[in-house]
This record gives C-alpha cells, sequence and structure tokens, in this order.
C-alpha cells in the first residue's frame, strides 16, 4: 500500500486543510470530515485500497493508545450542529461531532438539560459519547446514555443511511433493536452521524455537598450512605489526594485532604435544601467549595497539571471500592508510578473506576498486572471494544453483516 497514493486520492475531493498525514505509525492518515456526503466518497477509497476506518475519539483510553484500530482515522468535529429541539416533546437532535458542553450551554439557555454527562470532558463529542454507551454524571438516576436515545442515524460503507429508531412506533413494539447494537459499538459496525435524545427540563434548585476524609473508607461509607437515603442524588463520586492536588491552587480552602467525596443534589428546592441539611451530619463536610468542585468535575482538568493523560476504566462493585484502591496502591508503588483515582457511581451496586496515568509514565506500568487483580474483585473493563476482544468470532460474524466491506474497526482474523 502506498500511503502517497491514498493522500492523492483523498485531496482530489476534500483539500488538504482537512487531510493530514500521520508519520510511522497508525493511523495513516486522519480526515477532517466537513458532511455526511464526504464520508460515503471516504469508504469507497478505503475499499479502493483495502484499508479500516477508525473513528478519532476526543479522550485516550488505554486501549486507544497501545492498540489503535485503523488506517485511516475520521475526525466528525465539523458535523457540529444542533439541528432541532423540540420543547413540547422533550428531545434534541444533534449532529454526532457537537459537543458536550456546546449542547449542554444551549440547552440551558432554553432551560433545558441532558441526563447524563461525561465526566472525562466538555469538549467529548456526543457521538463519541453514544459509541461508548457513556455513562457519567447522572447515570444514578439515568442510566447510561443509551436510555435517553429516541433515534439514531448511522451510515453504512455502501454509503446508505438507516434510521435505528422511529418516533411514530409503540415502545412496546416487537421487533429488532438496532438502537442496542450500535450503542456501544464503538463505531465497529457504522458511524453515527446524527442522535435525538431525551432532554428534561432543569430542576428548580441545585446544592453540591463536599465531605473530607483521611480514610478512604470512610469517605465510601458517606457516599454509599447518601446515595441510598437522598432522592435528589444526580451524581456522586470519590477522588483521591493525587486528583486534589492537581485543583488546590483553584481552591484554597481545600488543604490536606487525602479524600474528596463530592455529591450532587437536583430537585424541588424544598426537598433538596432538606436534604442537604440532613447529609451535613454524616461526616466531615467543607463549606462554600460545592460549586467550585463541581465546576471542576471533568478528568481533563487533570492535563494542566499532569500533561497528556491515559484513562483506565473499571466497573467495580460497590463493596469492593475500597480493595480496588489498596489494590492501585500496591501496584503505583511496585511501578513508580502516581495515577490519580476517580470513582463514580453509576448505580447502588456499581462504580465506574477511572485511574489516570501520565502517558510517559506508560512504558512502566504492566497493565496485564493491574487489570488480573481489579478481575480477582470483581472488576471488569468499561471501554476498549469488549465485543470485539471477548468473543471476536461474534464480533466477525456482525461486520460481515452490516458492513460487507469489512473496513470499519480491526480486520478479522484467519479462520475467523
Amino acid at each position: 500500500m502506498n500511503i502517497e497514493e491514498v493522500y492523492k486520492d483523498l485531496i482530489s475531493f476534500l483539500s488538504s486543510e482537512y487531510v493530514k498525514k500521520v508519520e510511522n505509525r497508525q493511523p495513516y492518515i486522519v480526515i477532517e470530515v466537513p458532511s455526511t456526503k464526504y464520508l460515503s466518497l471516504l469508504f469507497s477509497i478505503a475499499k479502493k485500497y483495502n484499508l479500516n476506518i477508525g473513528v478519532k475519539k476526543a479522550f485516550l483510553h488505554a486501549n486507544d493508545v497501545l492498540k489503535p484500530h485503523g488506517e485511516l482515522l475520521v475526525d466528525l468535529r465539523q458535523l457540529n450542529r444542533i439541528v432541532n429541539i423540540d420543547k413540547e416533546n422533550l428531545t434534541v437532535t444533534v449532529e454526532s461531532g457537537v459537543k458536550f458542553g456546546t449542547l449542554s450551554n444551549v440547552l440551558n439557555s432554553n432551560g433545558l438539560q441532558l441526563g447524563i454527562e461525561p465526566i472525562f470532558s466538555e469538549d467529548v463529542e456526543m457521538g463519541e459519547f453514544i459509541l461508548q454507551n457513556g455513562v457519567g454524571h447522572g447515570s444514578l438516576v439515568n442510566g447510561s446514555i443509551l436510555n435517553l436515545i429516541r433515534d439514531l442515524e448511522i451510515l453504512f460503507p455502501d454509503g446508505s443511511l438507516i434510521h435505528t429508531g422511529f418516533e411514530d412506533a409503540s415502545y412496546y413494539a416487537t421487533g429488532y433493536n438496532l438502537t442496542n447494537l450500535f450503542v456501544g459499538s464503538e463505531g465497529s459496525l457504522g458511524i453515527i452521524t446524527k442522535a435525538t435524545l431525551d432532554v428534561f427540563v432543569k430542576p428548580e434548585k441545585t446544592n453540591t455537598i463536599v465531605f473530607s476524609s483521611s480514610d478512604v473508607e470512610t469517605i465510601f461509607d458517606i457516599v454509599k450512605e447518601v446515595s441510598k437515603k437522598a432522592s435528589t442524588v444526580f451524581s456522586a463520586f470519590v477522588i483521591d489526594k493525587a486528583f486534589i492536588e492537581s485543583i488546590r491552587t483553584r481552591i484554597p480552602e481545600i488543604h490536606n485532604e487525602e479524600f474528596l467525596g463530592i455529591v450532587r443534589l437536583h430537585g424541588m428546592k424544598e426537598i433538596v435544601e432538606q436534604e442537604a441539611d440532613s447529609m451535613k451530619t454524616l461526616g466531615n463536610t467543607i463549606p462554600q467549595v460545592g460549586e467550585k468542585l463541581w465546576d471542576l468535575r471533568f478528568l481533563s482538568i487533570l492535563k494542566e497539571t499532569l500533561g497528556e493523560i491515559v484513562l483506565y476504566e473499571y466497573l467495580v462493585p460497590t463493596n469492593k471500592c475500597c480493595e480496588v484502591y489498596y489494590a492501585l496502591k500496591n501496584f503505583s508503588s511496585k511501578c513508580k508510578v502516581k495515577p490519580s483515582l476517580y470513582i463514580l457511581q453509576i448505580d447502588l451496586k456499581t462504580n465506574l473506576v477511572v485511574f489516570a496515568f501520565r502517558v510517559e509514565d506508560l512504558n512502566k506500568i504492566d497493565h496485564s498486572s493491574l487489570q488480573k487483580d481489579i478481575a480477582s474483585l470483581g472488576g471488569t473493563l468499561y471501554s476498549g471494544n469488549l465485543l470485539a476482544t471477548t468473543n471476536k468470532r461474534l464480533f466477525s460474524k456482525l461486520k460481515k453483516m452490516f458492513d460487507p466491506s469489512n473496513l470499519l474497526g480491526p480486520k478479522a482474523e484467519d479462520g475467523m
């Protein structure tokens, strides 16, 4: 394969402004697509040269660094229109490249909000969040983003578009649930170009309570207790000292706390105020820092102090979070690295545990050892094309059904 030939073909219908070569590693070429019609042309070139296509992600996860997919990488940031806000039916339709922060601001100005938001960054694109079946702040109430999707527009490699939902169909209608198939597929079966999502009326009142403790078990017990008892909890998460150090300069009221538990409430004004008052008796709270900490809730804040970071994400049983913390502490000591820890409760039984490592520390990390330790505690990987890695035969069959050209994601292995 001659990359120069591929590059010339690409800039024949897209200017060099949208096509960039990457030296000596996959992906070989990154293509910023200005509209959906160019995606179809891109597929024809990929087929001509027998190249795989991947979809660019805004945030680096461990598997993206270690196992990049595809020789051509599609960047959808130009597909960034908010197509429609339907206040009567409480839905919003957006193109895949719309950033969460942009959408959130527009919805807020209309008295609305999304039911879930990513924990990584306001720059996460909605298409990316859907492809990963994203969980985040709000998952305690609404589950994953899958629960909020009314319809997806999917582009197949042959240039055809399909819609996975139907507004006039009953929720109880029988048939294939195509939305479930594509959410969480990480771009392996088709490219999401547009999505229609449920939105919610903004709550009357919000409040953020911050608990501090020098003991990891104490902070988890407090957060668990709050999540069980309070009806207005929107999000509950824990950060460790390494994360706290990255934000301390912005919040002088925070000193040498080992762990912080942050609980976000929203709902009717009277109930939020009552529950906030009752929570303050559960542990040591830091007054007047709640809103400041909520504004710094995204993991992207770590990039300002650590530089480029890589994320390892696991789903861990709530009653095993402390043991996972100790396993990480021992692992970090052996590898001589200092990761930041961020633990989000996504339901009463499950937490999303995120370890943030600096990119330059990757060569010190034995990920298989860490994964084995966490698996022994009941934890499982959250991201990284699990369908492809855990059941390759099934994945191969699905690709043949929905992608005859076999262009998207990793190529099927021989004998599959």
